[in-house]
């Protein structure tokens, strides 16, 4: 009698694993910034304010040092031509004397009326003074702001592992036949 005996063996998977992973690093955007503001340099002008009033005072009669001396020479003068004149009329006036005593009490009476003369009071123009404003424009130097910045952006590195799926026959199928007969076996591999 024969006796069959079957045994089997399924495959055995052996399976490992490693998960994917990210490692990120990440580095915030920076800003510099730098300003310079703006600059208003104003220099201030010349104002020159001159007042002439020489005229003015010279109508009044005031004058300066050598307004006076001019003056005062021109009045000499005339008053030396006066003098003159007067020497001359009365010498001619003494030439022709008829009666000495009617001439000359004529001549003093003459001379006495003169030096009295009468007050009078008479409305003049005086100039005004002569007055000058010079301005000079004002110096104006302008600098414009300056705004300087630099940005960094915002940096992210980051590296990837990729994950492994390893799978691996760890047995392989296995059929085993046994026949038995007289003792007798025989093993097949399928």
């Amino acid at each position: 009698m024969m006796k069959v005996g079957i045994s089997t063996q399924p495959t055995q998977l052996s399976t490992q694993t490693r998960p994917a992973s990210l490692d990120l690093r990440t580095q915030r955007a920076q800003m510099r910034i730098s300003a310079e503001p703006a600059q208003l340099d104003v220099q201030q002008s010349e104002v020159r304010l001159s007042v002439d009033n020489s005229v003015c005072r010279e109508a009044r009669g005031f004058y300066d040092s050598a307004g006076f001396s001019d003056q005062m020479a021109q009045k000499g003068q005339q008053a030396a031509q006066a003098a003159v004149s007067q020497y001359v009329q009365t010498g001619n006036r003494l030439s022709r004397i008829d009666s000495s005593a009617n001439t000359v009490v004529q001549m003093v009476t003459d001379r006495n009326t003169a030096q009295t003369q009468p007050f009078s009071l008479g409305w003049g123009f005086v100039p005004k003074p002569e007055v000058r404003f010079d301005v000079q424009p004002l110096a104006m130097n302008w600098s414009a702001p300056q705004l300087d910045y630099q940005v960094q952006p915002a940096d992210v590195t980051g590296t990837y592992t990729r994950g492994e799926v390893d799978i691996r026959v760890a047995q392989y199928a296995d059929i085993d036949i046994q026949v038995a007969e007289a003792q007798s076996t025989v093993h097949r591999l399928a």
